[in-house]
């Protein structure tokens, strides 16, 4: 399926302390006969913040269980064509979503489009169209 631009990246958290690592978006890949090579991604402005501290990293804040709604989104966006996103996971026990997505109607792990879900587990699963 192929995706409606611009796309973001977005990252929705289940776990208290959980976090987002050195996260990186770029669309600068260039195609050459024998392979594909990347540029260096942005690095990340965060926005429409949730129950999260932002920096080099993304954190889940101390909340409230009941209040469910912790993440953010880039400020940076893949306009069109091909591009990536890079992260590292801070916590393997932990448990969120992270990923690209077109829009921002929420921060639950259903509003990312194509994400990776760790499940606490240190086992990442992948899903397109919704997590």
């Amino acid at each position: 399926m192929a995706p409606t631009y611009p796309l973001v990246l977005m990252v929705a958290f289940g776990t208290i302390g959980a976090s987002l690592l050195t996260p990186q978006l770029s669309h600068d890949l260039v195609a050459t006969r024998l392979h594909r090579h990347r540029t260096h991604g942005q690095h990340i402005t965060w926005t429409d913040l949730v129950n999260v501290t932002p920096g080099e990293s993304v954190r889940r804040r101390r909340t409230l269980r009941r209040l469910r709604r912790r993440g953010a989104r880039s400020q940076e966006e893949i306009e069109s064509g091909d591009g990536y996103v890079e992260f590292t996971v801070g916590e393997i026990n932990t448990f969120w979503v992270a990923g690209l997505s077109h829009g921002n109607t929420d921060t639950s792990f259903g509003d990312i489009d194509f994400g990776f879900r760790f499940n606490g587990a240190a086992l990442p699963t992948c899903s397109k169209t919704r997590v």
